[in-house]
């Protein structure tokens, strides 16, 4: 007897379809991946910072006054980490023939004092308006120790004139800015600044804006006379 091979018989409709492609051979995987990745980082990062400090009011700016003075506007200075202002002031002249206005410029520049720190003012300058004209004074300032009871100087010629106060009130504490004159020539001393403020003045401390010039003293409340 005559043995055949065996055939092997796939449906016609397989057959087709895998003329086609469509039909995978029998016991064939196959697979495909297609993977796209994109990825698109765009980072822009832009940083500024500006710091600007300054120290004192209106750094630059000028005082409009009726006298011509190139008046700054005070500020504050940090001394060794104590905050000491400025002491400025305006003032009149109005013995020994003057009919004039002080302006006193003063700057902190160290710190003094047992206590407490007290500002000590080695950079002042002074100018003298009489006449309609401006001129220049040598000229002092003081703090006026733990209580802040301050003067101010001038020297014309061989005078100096002293603007302190005639009135202390509670603690012995002056309440307003000096308000009389002490007169200084040679060995000559004249004291103003009694309770009976014989040599009375008008002083006011410079701020922007400026304040009227005019004499506003009254006696400090505590004042023991």
């Amino acid at each position: 007897m005559t043995r055949l091979a065996p055939v092997l018989v796939v449906p016609a409709l397989c057959v087709t379809v895998a003329a086609l492609g469509a039909c995978p051979p029998p016991g064939g995987e196959g697979e495909g991946e297609g993977e796209g990745e994109g990825e698109g980082e765009g980072e822009g990062e832009g940083e500024g910072e500006g710091e600007g400090e300054g120290e004192g009011e209106g750094e630059g700016e000028l005082i409009d006054n009726p006298w011509g003075f190139v008046m700054r506007v005070p500020g504050t200075h940090d001394i060794d980490g104590t905050a000491a202002r400025d002491a400025d002031h305006v003032c009149t002249l109005s013995i020994d023939g003057h009919d004039a206005v002080v302006y006193v410029r003063a700057t902190p520049t160290s710190l003094g004092g047992a206590m407490f720190p007290i500002p000590v003012y080695d950079d002042v300058a002074g100018f003298l308006f009489e006449a309609d004209q401006v001129t220049e004074v040598a000229a002092t300032y003081d703090y006026g120790g733990n209580h802040n009871n301050d003067f101010l100087s001038i020297t014309l010629g061989a005078v100096r004139y002293t603007w302190d106060h005639s009135s202390y009130g509670y603690g012995f504490r002056a309440c307003q800015p000096p308000d009389c004159l002490k007169r200084e020539e040679g060995i000559a001393f004249q004291d103003g600044c009694q309770p009976e403020r014989t040599l009375p003045e008008a002083c006011i401390e410079v701020t922007n804006p400026l304040s009227p010039l005019v004499d506003s003293f009254a006696v400090c409340p505590g004042d023991p006379g």
